[in-house]
């Protein structure tokens, strides 16, 4: 068969990907991975950040177990265990249960409800990617902790809890219910559909509904509510039109649609590219490929 000179062969670059990821993990801080890029003003170089742990932990933890099923990996056991462990101290740093950023100079003092959808994903490899029996009772604790943190509504009550109460440590970047509870959506569907947790899809039915009521209008357009993260916008679509089609909403299936056709086009150049916040924060013509997979991943879904 006659083989198109623009064909992929993707296991090829998903391995380029687990090899980068390898690459970027601290030895000297027990394989904590690199979170920030300076790309633009040099030096040139990555540096620890504010998102390396649990943020950028379940990330990889994610994506390395996904991959491992379909390409061949180098030994990462060793790896996997570090990770893990990040994870796991992660949820054990407060009483209150949320995933709590790993201590560091570099890593402010509190639990960013912006990664609650990578700590998901994160024992979800664990559990159903690699056996961990510990991560789906973690999980399973994590969705009780997430529901104990509300007094009435269906919404956090800020972006961030430190150890005197909730704060705004990302001045309010974070605090849209896209950037906390709709990109936590997909991967709380995904526990949902494993464990049948009644917790879960009282959490999901919440953060459904305030998504739906702040950030998308019936017309299709993205309001202000939505807030600046492009990728939480779009994470959070791709968990909606998942949770439309778990529920068999065909009438949101529509709306999401239209939210694809006319709201997400605004947010993209003709070739496709994502800007990394709506508005502001970002330096000028600044494009973000993880935003530009999360709009492939949504469109698919909402064909």
């Amino acid at each position: 068969m006659e083989q198109n000179a623009t064909d992929l062969d993707l296991r090829r670059h998903v391995l380029l990907g687990c090899r980068h990821m390898l690459n970027t993990l601290d030895e000297r801080h027990g394989y904590l991975p690199f979170s920030h890029y300076e790309l633009v003003q040099p030096p040139v170089c990555i540096k620890h950040g504010p998102f390396d742990s649990p943020h950028v932990v379940g990330r990889y933890l994610d994506a390395l177990t996904r991959s491992a099923a379909f390409v061949d990996l180098p030994q990462t056991d060793e790896v996997h265990d570090a990770l893990a462990g990040f994870l796991y101290d992660s949820l054990a740093q407060h009483p209150s249960g949320l995933a709590w950023n790993t201590p560091g100079a570099w890593q402010p003092d509190v639990a960013v409800l912006h990664n609650c959808r990578e700590m998901m994903y994160g024992l979800l490899a664990l559990w159903h990617g690699r056996g961990d029996e510990r991560a789906a009772v973690a999980a399973s604790d994590f969705c009780r902790s997430l529901l104990n943190t509300f007094n009435d509504g269906n919404r956090f009550e800020g972006e961030c809890l430190g150890r005197h109460g909730w704060t705004t440590a990302f001045s309010g970047t974070l605090a849209p219910p896209p950037a906390t509870s709709g990109r936590f959506i997909r991967p709380l569907l995904a526990y949902y559909r494993l464990t049948q947790d009644d917790v879960a899809l009282t959490l999901l039915q919440r953060f459904v509904a305030d998504n739906l009521a702040v950030a998308f209008t019936e017309d299709g357009q993205i309001t202000d509510g939505a807030g600046s993260h492009v990728h939480s916008i779009t994470s959070t679509l791709t968990g909606l039109v998942d949770w439309a089609l778990h529920t068999g909403d065909r009438p949101l299936l529509a709306r999401l649609r239209r939210v694809y056709d006319e709201g997400l086009a605004r947010l993209r150049p003709s070739y496709g590219w994502v800007k990394e916040f709506r508005f502001a924060l970002a330096p000028p013509g600044s494009l973000d490929g993880a935003h530009t997979v999360w709009v492939m991943k949504y469109a698919w879904y909402a064909q």
